[in-house]
């Protein structure tokens, strides 16, 4: 690290190395974070052979005192810590002053001063003539650059109706913009607090030390072997299709299409980046448009349990940035940042319910986030393209409130085509009166009500390793008879929609999603 610098200004150790080299200094560094950091600078000077005096930052990564964020609390100050969270909004890049020159106003005398905070201190006195009137010299100052991020905690964490906690982190130096809004993160540094002058509270803030990007997303299940064996002697069985259909919203009677649609959801295709660097989205979106009253909503909300980033919001309530991104002031006037919906679903699923309730101005925010899976952003001095790698589920109800059967379908759906066009699959689920599924649906309920248990064939929790495994392991790929069945299929469908009458006529978007189709039924079966 010393022949790398200035291009390298840090200096990474693993913190376990530091624990078998001297536990002593270990614990020293998590109850005393700040004078052991300060010890260690002045460590890797006194190494230098060429006896620069150059400020090489000490960080220390592998930290095992990780805490979350809502455990926060005031013990921790002044502690070493690590957090894991997602990154909120990011501000703008100030400098900070580290070595502060003054000049005596009287007789010109030079007085340097090392600054530990924003607030500047002044020498107290000229040491030659006994002045206490200075000016400061900005250009002969040496200054730091400092930035402030905004953490929030990971939304696995969060059990139902949960504020999500946040906390400001203060990056220095070289940590500063390596940070965008959306990336996942652990953060090791010092938990700080300081006095805020207009309402004398305290505030906590994080002084960070070291960032380690966690790209993990179906991958945080932990997996044993056994649990391996059983997933795998699991796909063995032949009816391994029913099983998780009938796994999936058991609470719900019949629907079986819808089901597997969402089964085949949660598995996904496969994402592909050609060499032109054009990306294919493997996550499919879903609609189902409904009667009221047919457990739609129901079905969303335990998608939004099962998927292990899953988020669910409602229509009428959810606004196009409150999905996508917001431009926010921040505490020092500037713009940043704040990442919506979609963007924290990022390779997740995100449940959209009552989407035909939805403002047009805020839908037209998905368009985008729908088919390439980002999200641009222009307003207020920012241009920002951030990720939105997830599958949509959506709701909506038919125009009318009910289906009327003696009007044509699309006239029903109060969706435009280019938002239709945009959902792989579309069910169109109709509550007529039969007196057979009646009867079977109320003795599903009444037994619900009676014994408090769902009949699910696979247990939940096995059902998400499943679904784990085969997104981390699984990456089918089309053979030549597969394409060829898709091909035909393709041109019939084509070649029935040639009068004018007909609703939503098949486009090449609806040939990827029968590829993502056939892609998601192979990874059930954990077969390439």
């Amino acid at each position: 690290a010393l022949d790398l610098f200035p291009d390298e200004k840090s200096v990474i150790i693993d913190y376990n190395d530091l624990e078998m080299f001297n536990p002593d200094i270990a614990d020293a560094l998590l109850a005393k974070p700040n004078e052991t950091l300060e010890v260690a600078t002045d460590a890797i000077i006194n190494i230098d052979p060429q006896r620069r005096d150059i400020g090489l930052n000490v960080r220390f990564k592998n930290v095992r005192n990780v805490v979350h964020l809502r455990n926060l609390k005031s013990e921790y100050i002044g502690k070493f810590i690590a957090v894991d969270g997602i990154i909120r909004k990011t501000d703008t890049i100030h400098p900070r002053i580290q070595t502060a020159v003054f000049k005596c106003r009287s007789c010109a005398r030079i007085h340097e001063v090392k600054q530990k905070t924003n607030l500047i201190f002044e020498p107290a006195a000229c040491s030659k003539c006994g002045s206490r009137s200075f000016e400061i010299i900005e250009d002969e100052s040496t200054f730091m650059d400092t930035q402030t991020v905004k953490l929030q905690e990971p939304l696995e964490n969060l059990s139902g109706g949960d504020q999500p906690r946040q906390i400001n982190v203060v990056l220095e130096d070289d940590m500063v913009d390596t940070l965008t809004p959306g990336d996942k993160v652990r953060i090791t540094g010092i938990l700080k607090t300081q006095r805020d002058d207009k309402t004398k509270r305290y505030n906590n803030y994080i002084y960070g030390n070291y960032i380690e990007h966690l790209e993990q997303e179906f991958e945080e299940l932990h997996i044993s072997e056994e649990d391996e064996k059983e997933i795998i002697a699991l796909s063995k069985q032949p009816d391994i299709y029913e099983q998780i259909i009938a796994s999936t919203a058991p609470s719900i009677q019949g629907y079986d299409e819808v089901k597997e649609a969402i089964a085949f959801q949660l598995f996904g295709g496969t994402a592909k980046v050609l060499e032109d660097k054009t990306h294919i989205r493997g996550d499919m979106h879903v609609l189902i448009v409904g009667d009221p009253g047919i457990g739609k909503s129901q079905i969303l909300k335990y998608v939004s349990k099962l998927a292990p980033r899953g988020i669910y919001t409602s229509g009428k309530g959810t606004s196009g940035v409150g999905l996508t991104a917001a431009a926010v002031r921040d505490d020092l006037g500037g713009w940043s940042l704040e990442a919506g919906a979609l963007v924290l679903g990022d390779k997740g699923n995100v449940c959209v319910d009552e989407l035909d309730k939805m403002r047009e101005e805020d839908r037209s925010a998905i368009h985008e986030a729908l088919e390439q899976q980002t999200i641009s952003i222009a307003k207020a001095g920012i241009m920002a393209t951030l990720n939105s790698r997830c599958s949509v589920l959506a709701a909506a109800n038919p125009k009318f409130g009910r289906f009327d059967r003696y009007k044509s379908i699309p006239e029903q759906i109060e969706l435009p085509p280019p938002i239709l066009s945009r959902f792989d699959l579309i069910f169109i689920v109709e509550d007529k009166p039969n007196a057979e599924r009646d009867h079977k649906l109320a003795g599903h309920i009444l037994k619900i009500h009676q014994e408090n248990t769902v009949p699910y064939k696979i247990d939940p929790e096995l059902l998400r390793k499943y679904i784990a495994y085969a997104r981390k392991s699984v990456q089918p790929t089309l053979t030549d008879e597969a394409a060829k069945v898709l091909q035909d299929f393709y041109v019939t469908m084509r070649s029935g929609a040639i009068d004018d009458e007909s609703p939503v006529p098949i486009t090449a978007r609806q040939l990827e999603a029968l590829v993502r189709l056939a892609e998601a039924s192979a990874r059930i079966r954990l077969s390439n």
